[in-house]
């Protein structure tokens, strides 16, 4: 058996590793038989395998700052609908106080309606 198969043996993922931490233990086994061996192979692998975690990193990093940028618009949404509807309750509270002002003097100017017995 050639030291890249046992080193592929050794290779356990457990299956809720996220991809960045398969790649992180595929760097340390690589490391390990680089160290132990000097297998040129394996050292292109790791070089590979460095690669692959750098480009994994920054698809993650990216995917992060879509999300936040996207949770920052949606606060700004509500901050906006928030301001029209105080705007729309100041307007309802105006036309409530003309409505209370407009009932006070129509029952001073006519106290007794005729309507009523």
């Amino acid at each position: 058996m050639s030291t890249n198969e046992e080193a592929t043996m050794e290779f356990e993922i457990d299956l809720h590793d996220d991809n960045l931490t398969v790649i992180r233990k595929q760097i340390e086994l690589l490391r390990r038989q680089v160290r132990e061996t000097g297998d040129p192979e394996a050292q292109e692998q790791l070089a590979v395998a460095h690669h692959n975690y750098g480009v994994l990193r920054v698809q993650e990093l990216a995917q992060y700052e879509k999300a936040v940028l996207t949770s920052l618009e949606d606060v700004e949404n509500a901050l906006v609908a928030y301001g029209k509807e105080q705007v729309c309750r100041r307007a309802l509270a105006q036309a409530v106080d003309g409505n209370r002002l407009a009932v006070e003097l129509t029952n001073e100017r006519y106290p007794r309606a005729w309507w009523i017995s």
